[in-house]
């Protein structure tokens, strides 16, 4: 592993590593950074390094900054450090990332996999009432890995007015004038 740290590629993505981390020491910013997407290019791409016809690249943002860097390919990878829950992140970009999600007949039939993973209700309700499959338990699974550094939006909260706020402490539902729109 030492003979691959002194080849010219891994000193190039380490000074772009250490360029645009917090930390100015290479061992500290190589552990400042985590995977944010993985890609296929068809043609293949340069890496970072200077490595070209890439063909699976990543795409890594900084923790404190929020920089993000790409492309860089899947064998400069192996160069970051990843704690256990990242290492679930990037077998899950691995194995489930392309992956087209059919379940005929349901909500999500011929929707993309990475479309399904952001509806935070359909998860919980598979999580919930589902039987268990591997499957499901695999989307689940991503899905929680996914949203530990991407988590969804939080879903739309209807606007309610002040007079509605009052009208619930008395133990109504509603306003009058709500209860007539939606009449």
């Amino acid at each position: 592993m030492e003979e691959e740290k002194a080849t010219p590629n891994y000193v190039q993505l380490m000074k772009t590593i250490v360029e645009f981390s917090k930390s100015t020491l290479m061992d500290i910013a190589r552990a400042e950074w985590y995977i944010t997407a993985r890609y296929k290019e068809e043609k293949g791409v340069t890496c970072l390094c200077g490595h070209e016809h890439c063909k699976y690249v990543y795409v890594i943002k900084n923790y404190y900054n929020n920089n993000l860097l790409a492309p860089i390919g899947s064998e400069c990878m192996h160069y970051f450090e990843w704690n256990e829950q990242e290492a679930k992140i990037l077998e899950a970009f691995e194995k489930w990332h392309f992956k087209k999600y059919r379940n005929p007949g349901l909500i999500y039939d011929q929707v993309e996999f990475h479309e399904v993973i952001k509806d935070v209700g359909y998860i919980h309700r598979l999580e919930k009432f589902a039987k268990k499959t591997k499957e499901h338990e695999r989307l689940i699974a991503y899905a929680k890995a996914v949203w530990t550094h991407n988590p969804p939006p939080p879903p739309p909260q209807p606007a309610v007015c002040q007079k509605c706020i009052e009208q619930r402490k008395k133990g109504y539902k509603k306003c009058y004038t709500c209860y007539k729109e939606t009449i």
